[in-house]
């Protein structure tokens, strides 16, 4: 598999949680049909129709859940906010939402109070508590609770499972931004209720931006209304020779989320990233990638910087550096040696994927270890 990567072979690259390598084979696939778009009449269903509900079926394999609950959507904010818009709820009920949660989550359900929706935001603090805080806020009026599964900055990993069982308790509807955990942790929704899951692709996915998925629960899209409408969103579209193309029936499954004609350069390379994915297997890929940001804390433990509490291991080492070392001066040292992490919230980020080994977190400890005695 690491062949799929050879960039992972020049460099240290530890920053999958801003932006995944893409595999060689999507690379192949999306030059491919990049290529058929100057001869388009050699475009037809296969391409169009058949290769987005094969990516369906993938992700759909993913996750654990039936090809039809899911839709391809460009963004996380999409389709967060397809779903905000889609909810019929009345004046007065709440949403929770957490603090310090990234935009394309909280964001989405701001215009809703409008509407005479409360919006509710639970405290997030970087410690084994998180959680429970979050169990806590469980309480009526609310009806919606929101939130990251992985928290961006710090890595902090909600015990999801907890959390479902909860909110079916309470009758609360759970919607949850996948995009840090897709990819590198085992989602499974057989095992774990969640009404609604998306996810952008460009991360852990190792896919090109403006791709993803949105996932709903088949009891709660009966429920829905869509906010908008377009080609793709009708049960019909593609049935080009038909008279019932005409006729405006939105689909019953949640592909009625797809708006207009897919790009089908991007969900070529799509289908491949999913297929490496899947074929290195996300339990194995968990564990990989867990294993290397432990190995990372051992070594900013053993310099006495301060981890966020990460009770549920997570594929992220999160540390907040001393105040003597400003991290915009400790990121670009670490790229002039070719080792590339994140600064989130003034937090140094490294997030490892299946394509890394021991041997870049060797390598990263002792270009850091340099870049500390040169600050010191």
């Amino acid at each position: 598999m690491q062949n799929e990567f050879p960039n992972a072979n020049d460099v240290c690259y530890l920053n999958t949680g801003s932006e995944g390598l893409l595999p060689l084979r999507a690379l192949r696939a999306l030059q491919e049909v990049a290529v058929m778009k100057q001869k388009p009449q050699v475009l037809g269903d296969s391409q169009y129709f058949e290769m987005p509900e094969r990516c369906r079926s993938l992700v759909a394999q993913m996750i654990h859940c039936a090809a039809e609950d899911i839709a391809l959507i460009p963004s996380t904010s999409y389709g967060m906010s397809m779903i905000a818009h889609s909810l019929q709820l009345n004046s007065g009920e709440e949403v929770v939402i957490v603090e310090k949660d990234f935009p394309s989550n909280n964001f989405a359900w701001e215009p809703l109070r409008e509407r005479g929706i409360k919006i509710r935001t639970v405290p997030f603090l970087a410690d084994a508590d998180q959680t429970g805080r979050v169990l806590e806020s469980l309480t009526p009026p609310a009806r919606v609770l929101s939130l990251s599964v992985v928290h961006f900055f710090t890595g902090f990993r909600y015990d999801l499972k907890l959390i479902s069982e909860v909110c079916r308790q309470n009758n609360i509807l759970l919607i949850v931004d996948a995009i840090q955990a897709a990819g590198t942790i085992e989602i499974n929704l057989q095992e774990t209720h969640v009404d609604a899951l998306c996810a952008a692709a460009h991360k852990w996915q190792l896919s090109p931006s403006g791709t993803g998925f949105l996932y709903v629960n088949p009891d709660l899209r009966t429920r829905l209304t869509s906010p908008v409408s377009g080609w793709m969103h009708n049960k019909n579209a593609g049935r080009f020779s038909e008279t019932d193309m005409f006729t405006y029936e939105p689909a019953s499954n949640t592909r009625r989320y797809e708006l207009g004609t897919a790009p089908i350069v991007l969900f070529a390379a799509y289908e491949q990233s999913l297929k490496v994915l899947l074929e290195s297997h996300i339990p194995y890929i968990e564990e990989h990638n867990i294993k290397l940001a432990e190995k990372l804390k051992a070594f900013f433990r053993e310099l006495g910087w301060k981890q966020p509490a990460t009770p549920i291991p997570s594929p992220f080492c999160s540390v907040l550096p001393p105040e003597q070392f400003n991290t915009a001066d400790l990121l670009r040292s670490l790229a002039e040696n070719e080792v590339f992490v994140a600064v989130r919230a003034n937090h140094l980020r490294m997030t490892p994927h299946l394509y890394n080994t021991d041997q870049h977190i060797d390598r990263f400890c002792e270009v850091m270890k340099s870049v500390i005695m040169k600050k010191c």
